[in-house]
């Protein structure tokens, strides 16, 4: 069963570029065969009121998008909420704006009549990497 291991770059920012990775892990070329997979961008956008209830209420709302509209997640909880979205958003939003479910819900009592609106936008991006033997067996993923 192949491991799992998560690597940070602590390079210039390379935009996932094929070749400044496999430069990187030149290395493991020796003895392994590299499988660069496609790269994924995420784009995270933090939410929470002008006066920043969210946060004050120990929660963490952001609108994720990996691909069409996105999903909202309530973080604050055990468990972090999700909510998919069936159109892209519009902020600022009052919680009634939202859809219903258990991500309004959560942040309804915090927000009050306030509107939510991005306070921070961050984009990842992620490319996954297969480690083989000569076999073609996988060591790491």
């Amino acid at each position: 069963m192949p491991t799992s291991v998560t690597l940070r770059w602590l390079g210039p920012p390379t935009r996932c570029a094929p070749a400044a990775i496999l430069d990187a892990l030149t290395p493991l070329t020796e003895r392994y065969r590299l499988h660069l997979d496609t790269r994924r961008a995420r784009t995270r956008t933090y939410l929470d009121t002008a006066d920043w209830r969210i946060r004050r209420n120990g929660l963490v709302l952001s609108h994720e998008v990996v691909t069409g509209p996105g999903s909202l997640v309530l973080h604050g909880g055990e468990e972090p909420v999700t909510a998919r979205l069936s159109e892209p958003p519009s902020w600022p939003a009052r919680a009634e704006q939202l859809a219903p479910g258990p991500v309004r819900d959560g942040i309804a009592g915090a927000i009050s009549v306030r509107a939510v609106a991005p306070k921070l936008r961050c984009r990842t991006v992620t490319r996954e990497i297969a480690v083989r033997k000569a076999d073609g067996s996988t060591v790491l993923l």
